[in-house]
């Protein structure tokens, strides 16, 4: 009696898995860095997430580093309180052989504050980026930043990166847990130079299709303006 042959998965499914973090700040420079503990593999996605915060002009801006993609779009934001503004954007890429362990990202001449994490995913060779979404809470204050909701997901085997700030001047920072709809968070920057920042990132691996869409509880300190995006990754 002849076995039958297995079905097999279609789409075949992915193994996503988290390689490393890595984050830094500045304060009153044109450039933030990080860098990775151990040098990326070939063929992982990168991904850097950066917040830049001003309180003067010119306007706060981040630039795309070369060889990277931005995610989406760059969050720009303003609010009161001596014409402040921020960006907040995500890029990622591939890493290439004997990628660099360091990042470096150029942003607004003398910003007030600058954020960067990094993340190294395996299991996305030549990842691409299916949906984006960000969300401005600058108009009003509070302890909870949430990202902003995507449209559905094309493929059930994607990863979720999310980047939630708070501009805050006591120094808040996410508690263990804090992070909703299943996210893990990969690290956090806390920034307490003039004007005070803090920055988190988290990541979902995904099973199904759908929309994406994750809160950063922050605790110990007041409650301030947030600005949040969010960005899904499949295999190209």
């Amino acid at each position: 009696m002849t076995t039958p042959t297995p079905l097999l998965d279609f789409p075949p499914k992915i193994s996503i898995e988290l390689v490393q973090g890595a984050s830094g700040q500045s304060a009153g420079t044109d450039s933030v860095a990080a860098t990775f503990a151990g040098t990326p593999v070939e063929g992982n996605l990168l991904v850097a997430a950066v917040l830049c915060k001003r309180g003067a002009s010119p306007i706060a801006s981040i630039t795309t580093p070369s060889g990277w993609t931005l995610a989406g779009s760059v969050l720009s934001v303003s609010w009161s309180g001596g014409g402040a503004t921020g960006a907040v954007a995500i890029f990622y890429k591939v890493a290439g052989a004997s990628e660099s362990s360091t990042v470096t990202v150029t942003v607004a001449t003398a910003s007030f504050e600058t954020n960067i994490l990094l993340a190294e995913f395996s299991g996305l060779t030549a990842a691409t980026i299916d949906q984006f979404a960000s969300n401005d809470e600058t108009s009003g204050t509070g302890l909870i930043a949430e990202t902003g909701t995507t449209s559905a997901t094309m493929e059930a085997n994607e990863l979720a990166v999310a980047l939630c700030n708070i501009m805050d001047d006591d120094f808040d920072a996410p508690a263990t847990g804090s992070w909703s709809e299943g996210y893990t968070q990969i690290g956090a920057e806390i920034n307490s130079g003039s004007a005070g920042s803090t920055s988190a990132l988290a990541y979902k691996i995904l099973s199904a299709t759908g929309a994406q869409n994750t809160t950063c509880t922050f605790t110990t300190g007041g409650a301030e303006e947030r600005a949040s995006v969010i960005a899904t990754f499949k295999a190209a």
